[in-house]
C-alpha cells in the first residue's frame, strides 16, 4: 500500500510540477529568456535525450574498474537490467586506457588485453540487448610514453618543457584509438578524458612532477594553467580523431566533460574559449618537426577536425535561469569561434540528496524540468547522462557527496536498490504516466 501511495503521489507531482522548479531555486523574479538571441536550431536525435552514467565498470571482470568506483553488490548485470527497465537509450562507459591495454615488454608496442576486451565486449553486447541504441565511452586517463617513467599515473608530459616526449604521447594517442576503433566499432563516441579543467586541484590530469605527496602550493610548477589545457584539450581530440579515421571508424569524438561548480563557472568559460583560441590560432594541433623545422603534421583551424561533439558537465546549481544562462554560455564559445551547428553532450548531470527524505523529494521535482529546461534552452543536445545508477556508501570518504547521487539505493543500504523517487518521476517522464512500475523495484528489499 505505500509503495502505491508514493508512486500515486509522484505522478500527481509530475503532472501538476511548475515549469521551472530547483531544488536550490531562489525568490529572485524570473529573468526573460527573450533577453538574448535563441541559439540556432540543430537537427539531433532526440530520442537518445535519456542517458546514465552507471558507473558499474567494477563488474566486468578483474582489472576493470580497480574496485573503488562502486559498492561491492552492484553488478554490470543489475545496471544494464535497469535501464531497459528505466528506458534509458544512452550509456557512459568508463574505459580508462591501461584497463584494457598493456606495452608489450619485449618490442614496446601496444596491445590488448583480450580478456579484459572480451569482458567489455560482452557487456556492449548486454548493453545493447536491454534497449541502449548509444554507447559513450570516456578514457579518463592517458598511457605515458613506453620507456619512461612519470611521477604519478594521471601526469602527462609537459609541452613546453618536454616537447620531444609530449609529441610522442600524441602519436601514441593516434595508436590507441586506431587500434580502439578497430576493436570496439560498437563505441558510438569517445569522450577524450574527464574533467581535464581540473588541473588546478591536483586532478585527472597533471605535469609530470607532480606528487601525490605534496601539497598544492609544493606541485603548482606541475599544474595546467587554463590555457594550457585548452591547448591539450584540442590536441588530445585532434590525434584520437586522427587515429579513428585512420581506421575507417564510424565512432566520433566529443570533448572531455568539464569540472563545472558555481565557484568555477568563468574559468569553464575560459577553458572552452581556450580550446577554441588555440584551434584557430593557425598553431594546432602541435605537430612533430621535420629535418627542416617544417611541421610533419598539418595545422587546421577547422573545428571538424578535433570534435564532433561539444561536451561539458551541467552539474545543477544555484537559481534555475543563472545555471541555463551559464550552460548556454558554455555551447556559445562554439558560435562565437564560428563552429556553427556544432552537436552537444552532457556527458554528468544530477544530484545529491545527503541521504535527507527532503531533499530526495525536492530532486524529484527538479530532475525532470531541469532536463527539458536544458534541452529547450539548447536545441543541439543530444544526449545527457545522469550520474550515477546506484548510490555509493562504501566510498573511502564518508563525507563524500559521491555516496548519494544514486538514482536507486545501494544494494549495500538497509532498504536494497529501490527507486528513489527521482527514479519513479524519471520512470514515468520517459515512459507515461500509465507504465507500470513495479519492475523498479526488482531489487528492494
Amino acid at each position: 500500500m505505500k509503495r502505491i501511495y508514493m508512486i500515486s503521489l509522484l505522478i500527481c507531482i509530475i503532472i501538476a510540477m511548475p515549469a521551472f522548479v530547483n531544488c536550490s531555486d531562489d525568490d529572485k523574479t524570473p529573468e526573460d529568456p527573450n533577453t538574448q538571441t535563441p541559439l540556432p536550431p540543430v537537427e539531433v536525435d532526440r530520442s537518445n535525450l535519456f542517458g546514465i552514467h552507471a558507473v558499474a565498470e567494477i563488474g566486468l571482470g578483474p582489472g576493470i574498474g580497480g574496485g573503488v568506483h562502486c559498492d561491492p553488490l552492484v553488478t554490470a548485470e543489475m545496471c544494464a537490467d535497469l535501464c531497459n527497465i528505466m528506458g534509458i537509450k544512452t550509456y557512459r562507459l568508463g574505459m580508462h586506457h591501461h584497463w584494457v591495454l598493456e606495452y608489450d615488454d619485449n618490442e614496446g608496442k601496444l596491445k590488448f588485453m583480450e580478456d579484459r576486451v572480451n569482458d567489455y565486449k560482452n557487456y556492449i553486447a548486454l548493453l545493447r540487448a536491454n534497449g541502449i541504441k548509444k554507447i559513450l565511452c570516456v578514457s579518463p586517463t592517458f598511457m605515458y610514453p613506453y620507456g619512461h617513467e612519470r611521477s604519478i599515473w594521471y601526469s602527462i608530459p609537459d609541452p613546453k618543457t618536454e616537447p620531444e616526449l609530449y609529441w610522442e604521447f600524441l602519436e601514441n594517442i593516434e595508436e590507441i584509438y586506431k587500434l580502439l576503433g578497430e576493436t570496439f566499432p560498437d563505441i558510438d563516441y569517445w569522450e577524450v578524458g574527464n574533467e581535464l579543467n581540473a588541473s588546478f586541484l591536483g586532478k585527472n590530469i597533471v605535469k609530470n612532477g607532480y606528487l601525490g605527496s605534496l601539497s598544492l602550493e609544493e606541485n603548482a610548477p606541475y599544474l595546467f594553467s587554463t590555457e594550457e589545457i585548452g591547448q591539450v584539450t584540442a590536441d588530445l581530440c585532434f590525434y584520437a580523431s586522427k587515429g579513428l579515421k585512420a581506421v575507417g571508424s564510424k565512432a566520433l569524438i566529443a570533448t572531455p566533460g568539464a569540472y563545472d561548480v558555481p565557484a568555477t563557472w568563468d574559468e569553464t568559460l575560459k577553458y572552452y574559449n581556450s580550446f577554441y583560441d588555440y584551434i584557430k590560432s593557425g598553431n594546432a594541433p602541435t605537430s612533430g618537426k621535420k629535418s627542416d623545422g617544417s611541421r610533419t603534421v598539418a595545422a587546421t583551424t577547422n573545428p571538424d577536425d578535433y570534435i564532433d561533439y561539444l561536451c561539458w558537465h551541467a552539474y545543477a546549481n544555484g537559481s534555475r535561469f543563472d545555471w541555463l544562462d551559464h550552460n548556454e554560455a558554455i555551447y556559445r564559445t562554439a558560435i562565437d569561434h564560428d563552429d556553427m551547428n556544432r552537436k552537444a553532450l552532457v556527458s554528468e548531470f544530477g544530484y545529491y540528496d545527503r541521504h535527507l527524505k527532503s531533499y530526495e523529494e525536492q530532486i524529484a521535482n527538479s530532475c525532470v524540468p531541469d532536463m527539458m529546461a536544458l534541452a529547450d534552452r539548447i536545441p543541439a543536445l543530444e544526449s545527457l547522462y545522469i550520474f550515477r545508477m546506484f548510490n555509493f556508501v562504501t566510498v573511502p570518504e564518508p563525507t563524500s557527496p559521491e555516496q548519494s547521487f544514486g538514482l536507486f539505493y545501494s544494494p549495500n543500504q538497509s532498504q536494497g536498490a529501490g527507486p528513489k523517487p527521482v527514479a519513479i518521476s524519471l520512470f514515468y517522464h520517459f515512459n507515461g504516466v500509465e507504465a507500470n512500475s513495479d519492475p523498479l523495484f526488482k531489487y528492494a528489499k
